[in-house]
């Protein structure tokens, strides 16, 4: 309230000093004869005291003086000449004056009111403070480093040791995410240079010259992605950017096309998939493309629905039963900055710590998180979930007590990398890291041959294989993780989506996929990857029908207007059945 009355005095002592000269009465003015008589005497006077001073001879002088005279005796009333106060009393000007104060007011107080109603439309008037001074502290108690002091140190570490790759890779991303692409660029082609030309650096450089130049992908930029993609075909960036070059030169469907490509190869949890999600989204809505027929043939099938999570309460049975960070998290990890994987870890306990309210009785978990809250410092949260530990053991060796079958296999459970493991990655090489990742899997799988009935270990297995590339192994560890689970069908659709990978058409998944999509729908008859890959098998083998009603059930499930639903929606319309909704 204070700020608004202050605000509100200043803008009424500026609009009264704005207004004062308009209100002012008229002066009285001297005539123009006066003026002209006022000037000559002071002419006079002048060439009397350059006399007096030795500058003008008595002679130039009198003759000054004398045509100075004549032009005195010479300024007289000139015959028309208003004096100014009959000037003011004039009726007309009177008039004149009275609309230029009425204008002047409606101008002082509209102006105002007109600013503080902008403001009301386009700002943020109930918006709390945050106060320059109190920022850091409110920073450093979210975990967020400030950046404008970690990049001169930064750079004056790189003074001294110029050849560190890391180094400018992290100073060309710090510059960017603050807007300052120049300096990006520079530090990104020191990066390049020291790297060897490696593709995800070179990416990384060409990003930043498009964000220079304002999203535009120039013909420098556009040059270097491609020697990105023929290095790597499956660089995200080079396929992305590639793909705008074709929007921004008018073959919009070959662009978006690319992207599809790109979204249906996509890991459900990258990172970046909701922003492609939104592009693809955004100019096919532009542009009103049909999604449905841009699919190019031959790609591997992948649900339109994986991107988003699967309908039903938390997400997947792999997620749930995931106890901590996984070797895909590992491999994550080797980007991240400091401040990120911290933050990465700090996640992974807390949502291990949720899970750990539903299953209260997992043991294997309780001393994951015991272990992680030590690694992060959090003493009284570690002793906490060590009493959780203790009351479970404790219960197991009782001789009347039956533990749970959940929490006797997971007493034996290898609990995978644990916070410990992610603090010690942090300063491993690549090659390091990567082989910390393989003997994880490896001690996973041996330990699986002993103990075959461990779903979460299976599933764990899978996912590892899959960060690895060797997806026939992920596909096997799938198999046996829907053996121990035939009833589960987040179990059976991971399982599923493996084998549509392994897939040579988009529009006819293999038999064996589409036999454990029909075990999903006996179990949940709305699950959406099942209604789709279904539908694709009864519309391949001339079921239209039967296809058609699966895609309205499908249909139904989606928010109109996404690249799902606009994809579902061609499907049916390719069959001639109209859409449900």
């Amino acid at each position: 309230m204070i700020l608004w009355l202050i605000l509100a005095a200043l803008t009424l002592l500026t609009v009264a000093m704005l207004l004062r000269p308009l209100f002012k009465g008229p002066q009285a003015m001297a005539a123009r004869d006066a003026y002209d008589r006022e000037v000559y005497r002071d002419q006079l006077a002048e060439v009397k005291r350059e006399e007096a001073r030795g500058l003008l001879a008595a002679a130039e002088a009198r003759a000054a003086e004398r045509e100075i005279g004549r032009r005195l005796l010479a300024a007289r009333p000139v015959p028309g000449d208003v004096p100014a106060a009959a000037a003011a009393d004039d009726p007309r000007e009177a008039r004149a004056r009275r609309a230029r104060r009425w204008t002047a007011l409606a101008l002082a107080a509209t102006l105002p009111l007109a600013a503080v109603a902008i403001y009301l439309y386009v700002g943020t008037p109930d918006a709390p403070d945050f106060p320059f001074a109190s920022r850091d502290k409110v920073m450093e108690a979210q975990g967020m480093p400030d950046i404008n002091e970690a990049i001169p140190r930064l750079e004056a570490r790189l003074k001294a040791k110029p050849d560190d790759l890391e180094g400018w890779v992290l100073l060309g991303r710090s510059y960017a995410s603050l807007g300052r692409m120049a300096e990006a660029v520079e530090a990104y082609r020191r990066a390049v240079a020291l790297s060897n030309n490696d593709p995800d650096i070179v990416a990384g450089y060409a990003e930043s010259k498009v964000l220079e130049g304002g999203g535009t992908v120039t013909p420098e930029a556009r040059k270097l992605f491609e020697e990105v993609r023929a290095k790597d075909p499956k660089n995200v960036p080079a396929r992305f950017y590639l793909g705008l070059v074709k929007v921004q030169e008018g073959d919009v469907e070959a662009g978006v096309r690319e992207w599809l490509v790109i979204q249906s190869e996509a890991a459900p949890d990258a990172a970046w998939l909701p922003e492609l999600h939104g592009e693809i989204e955004r100019v096919a809505q532009e542009y009103k493309l049909d999604l449905a027929k841009l699919a190019p043939p031959g790609a591997p099938l992948v649900p339109p629905m994986a991107a988003a999570p699967a309908a039903g309460a938390g997400g997947t049975a792999a997620a749930r039963a995931a106890p901590g960070p996984s070797a895909a998290d590992v491999a994550a990890a080797q980007n991240m900055t400091d401040a990120q994987r911290q933050e990465m870890i700090r996640g992974m306990v807390e949502r291990l710590a949720e899970r750990l309210k539903q299953q209260p009785d997992d043991l294997a978990g309780w001393q994951r998180l015991a272990r992680a809250y030590g690694v992060l410092g959090e003493t009284e949260k570690a002793a906490d979930a060590q009493a959780h530990v203790d009351k479970l053991e404790a219960a197991a060796k009782a001789p009347s007590a039956q533990a749970p079958p959940a929490a006797a296999a997971a007493a034996g459970a290898a609990p995978g990398p644990s916070a410990a493991d992610m603090a010690a990655a942090q300063s491993m090489s690549d090659a390091q890291r990567q082989e910390m990742i393989r003997g994880m899997v490896e001690r996973l799988a041996d330990r699986l041959k002993q103990r075959p009935d461990d779903l979460a270990g299976w599933q764990r297995l899978a996912r590892a294989y899959g960060v690895l590339g060797e997806r026939d192994k992920a596909t096997d560890a799938l198999a046996r993780a829907a053996t121990l689970a035939p009833k589960d069908p987040d179990v059976l659709v991971a399982y599923g989506n493996a084998l549509l990978a392994q897939g040579n058409s988009s529009d006819d998944p293999p038999a064996k996929a589409t036999e454990v999509m029909r075990q999903v729908l006996a179990i949940d008859s709305a699950r959406r990857e099942a209604l789709w890959v279904v539908g694709l098998a009864d519309a391949a083998q001339g079921d239209k029908e039967t296809a058609a009603a699966l895609w309205g059930r499908l249909l139904a499930e989606l928010d109109p207007g996404t690249p799902e639903y606009l994809q579902v929606k061609g499907r049916l319309a390719a069959l001639g059945k109209a859409p449900s909704q």
